[in-house]
């Protein structure tokens, strides 16, 4: 029988993820990281089930705290 309390869909992990962070106080970063982690799956494999607008916020962290370069905005247009 399979176990769907560990099987990981976009949506479910995309809904984990924002418990974590609204209930916890997490980061986006550490939320995937807690749920990899707590599920034991390496965080290189868990890329494909992150939903895009989860990675849209875990980028945003990551230019934040300067992990990630910051991209170019309208602003450096003007």
């Amino acid at each position: 029988m399979l176990d769907t309390d560990n099987f990981l869909t976009k949506t479910s992990l995309a809904q984990l993820v924002e418990d974590l962070v609204r209930v916890e106080h997490m980061t986006y970063i550490q939320a995937v990281i807690h749920i990899c982690e707590e599920r034991l799956i390496d965080p290189a494999d868990v890329g494909k089930l992150i939903a895009p607008s989860i990675k849209a916020k875990i980028e945003a962290e990551g230019m934040a705290i300067n992990l990630l370069p910051k991209s170019n905005s309208l602003s450096t247009f003007l």
